[in-house]
């Protein structure tokens, strides 16, 4: 069958093994396009890996191709702007979909990018030398050549267009979504468990979890309660100084990476999830928590206010004060939760892959 349009889409992000944020944001839209995209246009994914589990069963109308980066004696280097590029040169696609803002020197001229947030900018000290440089090249690239950028918040939109003076005419908001087969109100089993708040999410400053820690041993200290705090993520910049701040509490516990397969549990028993973080381009563990029958406490700053509504209970970041009264409010004030818990299910229901894939597509095609 000879196709009218091919469609080139960056499936390096989500077939990575462990997934966080933009690699899930890749795997799912890929996932809900194969539902959506007509028979008669051709897809290519393509990866520096073969595809694995889901991601490598494709429709007939697809197929996925490896691209090998180039190699200085050192591992693959800039897969995107050497191998990704070469194979533009080589053979171009109509439309390229690069899920993440990073697209190749080369490119269609019908490319599109999604920039997720600009926290390069924001919080530096995060990221090495040589990274902010390279975000800073790619987000520049991206703004100038590509045909549209998405972003998933109009709090993103507003800090790329102060930022870089970017045509706001140019960037679509498409807000993201979650797994509702995976993250529902099932049946807790809180039988012989202690109580917990759970924290989500890469464990490092921009994230506020230092502040998370010193309130929470803060409510421990004035108010009798079995809870725990389980933080859940890789460590990230300023690691050191959160773990110093949790000091040889037993009630505060680091697990590390979580599997995605044992995430829907951990927050369906938790008492609350907290994520009081500084800076975030959307913040999927709060939908993710809605869905799950969780009260919420986050941030009213960046993006969390958009994607919590008046779901959640708002603080500011930057109060230790504010977040312990947040904590206490909702571990104490059993009426308040099940209000919350109420409005998060509802909020829920806004939001789901399939309509993040939907005005992604209506945008491309």
């Amino acid at each position: 069958m000879e196709y009218k349009i091919i469609i080139g889409i960056d499936a390096s992000r989500a077939n990575r093994a462990e997934k966080t944020g933009v690699e899930w944001y890749a795997f799912n839209l890929i996932q809900e396009f194969k539902k959506l995209i007509p028979s008669e246009y051709r897809v290519m994914l393509y990866s520096a890996e073969p595809l694995m589990g889901e991601l490598a069963v494709l429709p007939p109308n697809w197929e996925s191709k490896i691209i090998k980066g180039i190699n200085f004696g050192c591992g693959p280097w800039l897969w995107t702007q050497l191998g990704l590029t070469l194979e533009m040169i080589k053979n171009k696609p109509d439309i390229l979909f690069v899920p993440s803002h990073a697209i190749p020197f080369i490119h269609p001229k019908h490319t599109f990018t999604t920039i997720h947030d600009i926290g390069f900018e924001v919080f530096p000290e995060s990221y090495s030398f040589l990274a902010r440089l390279y975000h800073r090249f790619s987000a520049r690239l991206a703004l100038y050549a590509a045909e549209k950028i998405f972003t998933p918040s109009e709090f993103t939109k507003e800090e790329i267009v102060k930022r870089y003076r970017a045509d706001p005419e140019k960037i679509i908001i498409t807000p993201l979504g979650f797994d509702a087969g995976r993250y529902n109100p099932h049946p807790a089993d809180k039988t012989g468990r202690e109580p917990y708040v759970v924290f989500v999410g890469r464990v490092e400053k921009k994230k506020n979890v230092k502040r998370l820690i010193e309130a929470f041993r803060l409510l421990k200290s004035e108010v009798s309660i079995p809870h725990k705090l389980m933080i859940l993520g890789m460590p990230g910049y300023g690691f050191e100084e959160i773990k110093e701040a949790a000091g040889d509490s037993k009630d505060i516990i680091f697990t590390g990476y979580v599997p995605v397969a044992d995430m829907p549990v951990i927050l369906a028993n938790a008492s609350l999830c907290a994520l009081p973080s500084l800076y975030e381009g959307f913040g999927i563990p709060v939908l993710e928590s809605f869905a799950s029958g969780v009260p919420v406490l986050t941030s009213n700053t960046s993006s969390l206010p958009e994607v919590a509504g008046d779901a959640a209970v708002l603080i500011n970041p930057e109060s230790v004060e504010e977040i312990k009264g947040g904590l206490k409010k909702l571990i104490l004030d059993d009426n308040y939760r099940s209000l919350l818990i109420e409005k998060g299910l509802a909020r829920a229901k806004d939001f789901s892959w399939e309509k993040t894939a939907k005005k992604t597509l209506s945008a491309i095609l």
